[in-house]
């Protein structure tokens, strides 16, 4: 295997693990919202089920194209994107007598026209994007476990010896 095969190769399980990823967390965040909202209305029966279907989307490798996708609202919602028209003024149309004037001027595009003309790269954005949400999955994971054991540590101690030496290894 060249190395160009396996950048190729690598490249397309890059971009898979990427959207199965970003699809992954999309589906978390509906299923925390749907856990959150629906409180203590949800069966445990049914918040296992909410956590499976996750662990089912992040073990299928293809998932199969559906209409009522969440996806596709981007494509339904957004406009179609089109190139922002700049003007530049050439200086065939600037006449000898308002050639200082034109100079400290800004001749080209403007500044909205120039920000609107950017594109965002994604490829450098994901990464951080990505960062920033294990840090707050960390945290969270973190607030949590200090909430349990100052839970555990308010409990009083055992002192039934019967207990103690069912628990004794």
């Amino acid at each position: 295997m060249n190395a160009d095969a396996a950048n190729q190769f690598l490249g397309a399980v890059f971009g898979w693990t990427w959207r199965t990823s970003f699809h992954a967390s999309v589906l978390i965040a509906l299923v925390w919202l749907i856990q959150r909202t629906g409180g203590k209305w949800l069966s445990p029966r049914s918040r296992y089920a909410l956590g499976i279907l996750v662990l089912v989307r992040l073990l299928l490798p293809a998932v199969p194209a559906s209409p009522w996708s969440i996806f596709n609202l981007r494509k339904a919602v957004l406009p179609r994107s089109t190139s922002p028209e700049i003007q530049v003024v050439s200086p065939s149309v600037t006449s000898a007598t308002t050639a200082p004037a034109a100079f400290g001027s800004q001749i080209g595009p403007s500044e909205k026209a120039v920000a609107a003309g950017r594109k965002v790269d994604w490829a450098n954005v994901g990464p951080v994007v990505w960062v920033l949400g294990l840090a707050l999955s960390l945290a969270a994971v973190l607030a949590e476990h200090r909430k349990f054991a100052r839970r555990i540590n308010a409990d009083p101690r055992i002192g039934d010896e019967l207990i103690l030496s069912l628990l004794a290894i």
